[in-house]
């Protein structure tokens, strides 16, 4: 099973560091990044990042 993640984070560096803590996981992760607020409230069909859609619901 995988787990879709997605993180807003301004910060080159801090994201950096979340993707390396997440390389170490045992887990499978997809990790989406996004810089502000209005792209995490975006729906994934509108962001630019590949979701399975098989798990998006679309309206």
């Amino acid at each position: 099973m995988t787990i879709d993640i997605l993180l807003v984070e301004d910060n080159p560096s801090d994201a950096r560091l979340v993707r390396e803590a997440f390389k170490e996981t045992t887990g499978k992760t997809d990790l989406h990044l996004v810089t502000n607020g209005h792209d995490a409230i975006t729906s994934p069909e509108q962001r630019q990042t590949t979701l399975d859609p098989s798990r998006t619901s679309s309206s």
